[in-house]
């Protein structure tokens, strides 16, 4: 006896679990960050009476990132992300938000470069990684004669990951990074030094710090792990009846994935899997089980803590703690109660530290921290302020007064003089005697 049965597709679609937020703010730019479950496009529709204008990224990533350019000053605009995989599945779309653009001048700093660069080598390939404070570009220049690869053409990222390609075996390379912030202020790192390995890579990568989970709520649950080498990422999950996988292809040695979806008060049983670029793997961790919550979960996180430290003429790091993982996010600026910038991190978090550079000298600064935890709870700070120091300028030690020598004329062979010391910010460290135009004593 022949059976049939029918199996019906289900439409999936990515869900944001992260933001958006407003990661940067200028004059005439925005970048505008967000996370799905699901590898997915990136969209950002805005407009400063309504969604008119469009910006889209078809990359298929967890980790969204889309900078709007050529925007007006000191204008503001609606904007709304949206996330669609290939599939075609319905995408995930935010609620409209707005922001408001600074008054020029607005980025006048260039971009830092925070962490790195880090090369992981293979015997032809080789992946440089840094982070900027802000969203900048993505350019390796390397060898002799010179060659630049551009990681991201006409994007902007605070994570960069530059793929080399067509190098040749155990050969050592110089480097520089290029990274070049929206408004056009360029930074260019130091010389670095890589050297490939002699033979191809047939190694799996290792899971180096185990699977936990970071945050869950009743219906997603959020997971880290790291690897000893850059990695693909990948979670697969199910509750006895139902299976699946989501994954990220982006090459990291750190990953932070959320399952999205979920059905309240279930037992769910995971797994993450790492593949490296040469394609070893996977690696796969052992299976853990967690459970998601019965109810949803309705409170903010409470912020503890706030404070100011490393404080400069044009910079200071902003640091809490909150009650449960949660995002970060900054907003400041120099008049009380209208903040006209921002600054912020997605990654969950029970810690958070930010530092706001750009600043003005001698400027009192007002701000407010906000966190959103994985449910979407979001809890806002009292207003809080700092002040930076003046800009430190070398100015040159003021002239000596009151020079006394002996009555003229002489036929002395030794003269002795006299005068009142000068005085420097950092400090007289000699003199000269200088006579008819040359140097006699120093």
């Amino acid at each position: 006896m022949t059976q049939s049965f029918a199996v019906d597709h289900v439409e999936v679609a990515p869900l944001i679990t992260a933001g958006p937020v407003i990661l940067h703010l200028s004059d005439t730019s925005v970048s505008i960050g967000w996370t799905t479950d699901r590898a997915s496009t990136s969209t950002v529709d805005f407009g400063p009476g309504g969604l008119t204008d469009s910006a889209a990224d078809p990359a298929l990533t967890t980790d969204h990132l889309v900078t709007l350019t050529g925007l007006t000053p000191g204008t503001q605009y609606t904007f709304a992300v949206s996330s669609a995989d290939l599939a075609g599945d319905p995408p995930a779309a935010s609620t409209p938000g707005t922001f408001v653009t600074r008054v020029s001048p607005g980025d006048v700093g260039a971009p830092i470069i925070t962490d790195g660069p880090s090369v992981s080598v293979g015997q032809t390939t080789a992946l440089v990684q840094w982070t900027t404070h802000e969203p900048a570009s993505s350019i390796v220049e390397y060898g002799t004669p010179a060659t630049t690869v551009d990681g991201d053409p006409g994007a902007f990222q605070v994570v960069h990951r530059v793929q080399l390609t067509g190098l040749s075996a155990d050969t050592t390379y110089s480097a520089v990074l290029h990274s070049t912030d929206p408004s056009g202020s360029e930074t260019i790192s130091g010389a670095f030094t890589f050297h490939t390995i002699n033979g191809a890579d047939s190694s799996a990568p290792v899971i180096s710090v185990a699977p936990a989970v970071v945050a869950k709520t009743d219906t997603r649950i959020e997971v880290a792990w790291t690897t000893n080498e850059p990695t693909t990422g990948g979670v697969s999950f199910n509750n006895g009846t139902a299976y699946d996988l989501v994954t990220d292809a982006a090459l990291a040695k750190t990953h932070r994935m959320t399952i999205a979806g979920l059905a309240p008060g279930t037992a769910y049983h995971l797994r993450v899997s790492s593949t490296d670029g040469a394609g070893n793997g996977p690696a796969l961790s052992a299976e853990f089980d967690v459970s998601t919550n019965a109810t949803p979960d309705t409170t903010a996180p409470a912020i503890v803590g706030v404070g100011v430290t490393d404080i400069g003429p044009r910079s200071a790091a902003i640091a809490w703690t909150t009650g449960e993982p949660a995002n970060a996010v900054v907003k400041f600026g120099l008049v009380s109660g209208a903040p006209d910038n921002t600054h912020g991190d997605l990654d969950s978090s029970t810690t958070h530290k930010l530092t706001l550079n750009g600043l003005q000298p001698s400027s009192m600064y007002f701000f407010v921290v906000q966190s959103t935890d994985l449910a979407g709870n979001t809890a806002t700070s009292s207003e809080l302020m700092f002040t930076t120091p003046p800009a430190f300028v070398d100015m040159p030690p003021s002239q000596p007064t009151s020079l006394a020598g002996p009555p003229s004329p002489t036929r002395a062979a030794t003269i002795h003089l006299t005068w009142s010391a000068a005085t420097d910010d950092l400090g007289v460290t000699g003199y000269q005697v200088v006579r008819d135009g040359s140097n006699r004593k120093s």
